[in-house]
C-alpha cells in the first residue's frame, strides 16, 4: 500500500515536524537525536492543530511535497483527537500529512490513541460516565482486548484544552482501519493522497504492561 511506504519514509521525519528528533537506538528503544533539526523549519496554524514544516537541501527525492504541513492528532483543535473525523477534517482545512500515535492492546491489535491508556480529560466510559481518574490504570491499553476498548467514547465531554473542539462521539480506532478510512476519503473528494507519520510509543520500564517486551 503507497500510503504505508510513505508512513514508512517520514518515521524519520517525526522529530523534525515537531523539534525533537528520533531514532532507533542499539537496544531497538527511541532515543534523542538533534542531527536532522537544522534541515526543516516549524510553524504552527493557530486553533487548527496543524503544523507545517519546510524541507530544504534534505535530499527528499522528488514526488515528496515542498512543504509537509502536518495535521497534528488529525485536528486536535477542531476535531476529537486520532479519530478518522479528526484526520478528515485536517485533509479538508489543507494538511498533507497527518500525524498520529499508535499502542498495542492485549489481543494484539495496533489502535491509535496518544497515551497508553483512556485520558478522562476526552474519553468517557461506555455509558456516558466519566472515567475515574484514580482507576485510569485500570484501562491501559495491553491490558485490554480491542472489542473493549472500541466501547469507549472520545469526544462526547467538553474539553476546555480545545474550546473549538468540536462535541461527537467518537472511538480508538486501528491504524489499519484509520489508513484505509483516509485513503477513501481523498479518493472520494478527489484529494492528493495524505503522508503518514505514526509515532510508536513506548517506555521501557512499563514492558510487559504497557507494551509487549522486546522479543
Amino acid at each position: 500500500m503507497k500510503n504505508t511506504l510513505q508512513a514508512l519514509v517520514l518515521a524519520s521525519m517525526t522529530c523534525c515536524v515537531f523539534g525533537a528528533c528520533k531514532t532507533s537506538s542499539k537496544a531497538g528503544r527511541t532515543a534523542d537525536s538533534r542531527s536532522a533539526v537544522s534541515r526543516v523549519s516549524v510553524s504552527g496554524a493557530s486553533g487548527s492543530g496543524v503544523s507545517g514544516s519546510g524541507v530544504s537541501g534534505s535530499g527528499v527525492s522528488d514526488g515528496y511535497p515542498a512543504f509537509f504541513k502536518v495535521g497534528h492528532r488529525g485536528t486536535r483543535g477542531l476535531m476529537p483527537e486520532n479519530t478518522i473525523p479528526a484526520m478528515e477534517k485536517g485533509i479538508v482545512v489543507g494538511a498533507n500529512t497527518v500525524e498520529l500515535d499508535v499502542h498495542v492492546s492485549k489481543d494484539g491489535q495496533v489502535l491509535v490513541y496518544h497515551d497508553e491508556s483512556f485520558n478522562p480529560d476526552y474519553t468517557s466510559m461506555p455509558d456516558g460516565s466519566d472515567i475515574p481518574k484514580e482507576q485510569r490504570k485500570k484501562y491501559t491499553f495491553y491490558q485490554m482486548d480491542y472489542a473493549d476498548i472500541r466501547k469507549f467514547v472520545i469526544g462526547r465531554k467538553d474539553y476546555p484544552a480545545f474550546p473549538q473542539q468540536q462535541r461527537m462521539d467518537c472511538y480508538t480506532p486501528l491504524l489499519g482501519e484509520m489508513i484505509d478510512s483516509v485513503e477513501a476519503f481523498t479518493k472520494a473528494h478527489a484529494l492528493p493522497p495524505v503522508f503518514w507519520i505514526v509515532e510508536i510509543k513506548s517506555k521501557e520500564k512499563t514492558d510487559g504492561f504497557e507494551q509487549p517486551a522486546p522479543e
